[in-house]
């Protein structure tokens, strides 16, 4: 027998317990309270850190004699997606394209961004390649975590991708295109394509979304909410949680097509997992002895480690204090977030817009180097053209779109284009 359990992980492994649910087979595995397995009812999540998934799957291996399968599910926030049409046959090749579009798009290199790839047949037959890029930090923290717990993920996954999959199987009740909103975050996805993001930050984009694609919308979220905002495009499906999200992951394996694994290239499993907790003890034992072996050079790195860490922790402290003056320094990531899913956040958005329908009709003006200030709402990029013309046409076209421009320095001449510092901010 094996048995699945799907885990919900944040976006890096200090920032929040995990969550699991068990199942087995179609099912969620039905464990009643026992000397052997602490679980009360199978219709809710059971929650702890990496010990306690740890002991938790010690328990079932001892009391089912089971195989164990860990599959990590990271929140849509921590990647980004493409599409790519017609994409090269071999894997290798595939990967190299799949480095440069994101390289071109992104306008700078990606050293520290893992790419994982996938194909599919479309409706009409034509193949369509997937492409999903999260930084490379997060994969190898998470994947060193749970070495360090004892444990191995069989799959590592994004949230908003088992829809599709689930689909497949005609088990799940979600459609082709869904909306998903829980308290504090939202899923988008349309067949292949989607993302997640926190309410504040997503709500602009999604008239968008709603605009460019024909079709029902599903709705799955409190009523209340639905009711407020999205009833005149939408239809209410039902209440969603943590629990039921679940379900649509492990329907999403039980399709003949899963989904995208992130464990490619040098994180791929190179053969299936059985838990053996007797063989992770007998590595633990030869661990320990090359450990006393090494013990000085890690003690060495480790003050180097915790040198540069402490160095980076003071630049993004001064950065910080620059921008939010008079506010004490202690989540600064949460701060920003916040900041940005405030009323800012709107104005984030119409920006980003107007300025990249500009940029449309400018072809001859290229922009890069791009910096957002949050407490002035204002953009700064350095803008390069092969003529002064081009770049009066382009800041016409800005004001146009009701954004003032203003020129940050003079031009230089750079090989065959002009180049400057320009900022810009909504009238």
């Amino acid at each position: 027998m094996t048995v699945r359990i799907y885990c919900l992980l944040s976006e890096m492994p200090s920032d929040d317990r995990l969550r699991w649910a068990v199942y087995d087979g179609d099912r969620p595995l039905d464990l009643l309270k026992s000397d052997d397995v602490d679980v009360v009812s199978n219709d809710e999540l059971l929650s702890g850190d990496l010990n306690d998934l740890f002991n938790f799957v010690e328990q079932l291996i001892n009391s089912l004699n089971t195989t164990i399968e860990l599959v990590g599910v990271l929140p849509g926030e921590a990647c980004t997606m493409r599409q790519m049409p017609t994409p090269p046959k071999s894997g290798k090749k595939f990967r190299a394209a799949a480095n440069l579009l994101l390289e071109d798009e992104l306008a700078q290199p990606i050293d520290d961004v893992h790419v994982a790839t996938s194909t599919r047949t479309g409706v009409d037959g034509e193949v369509i390649g997937t492409v999903i890029a999260v930084k490379e930090k997060i994969i190898s923290a998470w994947v060193a975590s749970f070495k360090e717990a004892s444990l191995e993920l069989t799959a590592l996954t994004v949230d908003f991708l088992c829809f599709e999959a689930a689909m497949q199987t005609g088990a799940a009740d979600i459609d082709r295109r869904s909306l998903v909103v829980f308290p504090s975050r939202m899923l988008w996805f349309d067949g292949a394509r989607g993302f997640a993001a926190e309410v504040g930050l997503a709500g602009s984009l999604l008239e968008k979304l709603v605009a460019e694609n024909n079709g029902p919308i599903d709705f799955y979220g409190s009523e209340k909410l639905f009711m407020a905002h999205f009833q005149s495009y939408a239809t209410y499906k039902g209440p969603i949680d943590e629990y039921r999200l679940l379900g649509y992951i492990h329907d999403a394996y039980a399709s003949p097509r899963k989904p995208i694994s992130l464990l490619q290239g040098p994180y791929r499993v190179r053969k299936n997992i059985s838990f053996d907790l007797s063989i992770w003890r007998r590595a633990s034992v030869l661990a320990a002895s090359f450990a006393l072996a090494f013990f000085a050079l890690l003690a060495i790195e480790g003050q180097r480690t915790s040198a540069r860490a402490a160095r980076y922790q003071a630049e993004a402290e001064r950065l910080y204090t620059e921008n939010f003056p008079g506010r004490p320094v202690t989540n600064m990531r949460a701060r920003v977030r916040a900041t940005l899913a405030s009323g800012g956040a709107s104005s984030f958005a119409d920006l980003s817009a107007r300025l990249s329908i500009a940029l449309k009709a400018n072809e001859r003006v290229s922009i890069n180097r791009i910096l957002f200030d949050t407490s002035r709402q204002t953009y700064s990029f350095t803008i390069a053209s092969d003529s002064n013309s081009a770049i009066d046409e382009f800041r016409q076209s800005l004001a146009a779109a009701g954004i003032v421009a203003n020129d940050a320095s003079g031009y230089r001449r750079s090989g065959d284009f002009w180049v400057g510092e320009m900022t810009a901010s909504l009238q």
